[in-house]
């Protein structure tokens, strides 16, 4: 653990940032836990202004989360509007999303308070509260990616972006699947304190890397591993393990133990990808981690099996729009 904070009185002379994130019976316990133990932990490093959280419903008491776990939260309206600096909605079930959705009472306090908090927003299936509730007309929103068709035909002045794991628009802050407001929530907290405080509470939570929102919510690795139970799934791994080498059809055939032409066939039935494409893709990812993480162009084509760099940004280019040259930089990690 941090050290603790050095006196209570220069605690009090920081301001509390006041979280308060919206639940409801069958909300999805992940979206309310994951960014109010990234708030919790971010309070605890020295220097930063204290978060505090609290957690609301419609009628305040014990709320079943989705997966039973029970959740203990204050009435919406006994919170002074003035006094929130973030509200964030939960997504979860779509039984209490429909009924959030209408809660009269609770979207015109919602309204008042995006007039006066400094950042609103949702996690995950929350959109469909915060746009039925008025508050992303004319703006750009994330959401899960199951659930970006739905959202952008029940309320087409909304702009879905499928691809990011959170997206920022003025004040608007929104976040894709469950875990990913986690991640939006670090994004708040470097904001709030920068990189390296954010780093440090990604570090704590024991997370694998602090992901940025413009990383995509599809998992090329992830959708191998799983496609057809999971067939493919050391096959994948050891892709990664050598995205610097020439990996052959044929080899990956024989590592598999099928014939060339079956493998094919399966594969793509597995990934919806070829194998020479699912390599190539792989390896664009990884050069595009890489350089996120400070390495030079050239260093990252290197490392993931590239001609040259300029081979690496004209492929770059194709698949994702800019060069890899416009990628900004991660900051590095720091305690």
């Amino acid at each position: 653990m941090w050290q603790q904070r050095q006196t209570s009185c220069i605690s009090r002379q920081m301001k509390d940032r006041h979280i308060v994130i919206v639940t409801f019976p069958g909300c999805q316990l992940l979206d309310v836990s994951g960014p109010a133990s990234v708030f919790a932990t971010a309070a605890e490093v020295p220097g930063t202004s204290p978060y505090k959280i609290t957690l609301v419903s419609s009628q305040g008491g014990e709320i079943a989360s989705s997966c039973g776990i029970g959740i203990s939260t204050q009435s919406a309206e006994s919170i002074a509007v003035s006094s929130i600096d973030l509200l964030l909605v939960a997504g979860g079930s779509e039984e209490g999303l429909r009924l959030l959705c209408t809660d009269q009472k609770m979207a015109s306090w919602a309204r008042a308070v995006s007039q006066h908090a400094a950042r609103f927003g949702s996690v995950c299936t929350g959109s469909f509260v915060i746009a039925a509730w008025g508050l992303a007309d004319g703006k750009r929103i994330a959401t899960h990616w199951a659930s970006s068709r739905l959202l952008s035909q029940l309320f087409p002045s909304v702009t879905i972006d499928p691809d990011p794991i959170y997206v920022e628009d003025g004040k608007l802050w929104t976040s894709a699947g469950i875990t990913t407001g986690i991640d939006m929530a670090l994004a708040i907290v470097a904001r709030d304190h920068g990189e390296g405080v954010a780093a440090s509470v990604a570090r704590h939570l024991v997370l694998p890397l602090r992901r940025h929102g413009n990383q995509a919510q599809h998992s090329l690795l992830l959708e191998a591993q799983a496609g057809i139970d999971g067939r493919y799934a050391e096959l994948a791994s050891w892709i990664v393990e050598n995205i610097g080498e020439r990996i052959p059809v044929a080899e990956m055939a024989k590592r598999m133990g099928e014939s060339e032409r079956s493998f094919q066939r399966r594969f793509r039935q597995a990934t919806g990808h070829s194998p020479a494409a699912f390599v190539g893709r792989l390896r664009l990812e990884h050069a595009r981690d890489l350089v996120m993480s400070g390495r030079s162009v050239k260093e990252a084509a290197r490392a993931c099996g590239f001609i040259s760099a300029d081979h690496f940004s004209r492929a770059y280019t194709r698949a994702f729009g800019v060069p890899p040259s416009a990628l900004k930089p991660r900051a590095p990690v720091a305690d």
